[in-house]
């Protein structure tokens, strides 16, 4: 069985930096990184979020919690991500290279290098889609 020792986390939004996040925090000593694209556009929602987990943000009077899920996600991405290790790539999926099982080989981006990794984590779309 092969090592997982390099992780790419396809998606800079709340749910690609969380999952990076996590991973990292779990896995200080792998290599985590997040491809966010460079010119497909972020997705800005409102979130539901418990208070304690989130320090530095405005909440509403309700009953739940709500923040900007793009200014969450940078905040996790500056203030604990990038610290603990994590690195961000920014450049867009040009293909995807799949091995003869039809597992990803590797990432072609549009700057035109080649993105290689022993796992890929879609948090953006079906990356399949870019074959």
């Amino acid at each position: 069985m092969k090592l997982i020792n390099r992780i790419y986390v396809i998606g800079g939004d709340l749910a690609g930096v969380s999952t990076a996040t996590v991973l990292k925090r779990s896995f200080p000593w792998k290599d985590i990184r997040i491809l966010k694209g460079r010119t497909i556009p972020r997705i800005g929602i409102t979130e539901r979020v418990d208070k304690p987990l989130v320090p530095d943000c405005n909440f509403t009077e309700d009953a739940d919690y709500h923040v900007d899920a793009l200014k969450f996600a940078n905040w996790i991405e500056q203030k604990v991500f990038i610290p603990m290790g994590g690195r961000i790539i920014r450049d867009d999926i040009a293909k995807v290279n799949q091995n003869e099982d039809g597992s990803i080989k590797s990432l072609s981006v549009k700057t035109g290098n080649e993105i290689k990794a022993d796992l890929y984590i879609d948090c953006k779309e079906n990356i399949l889609g870019y074959l």
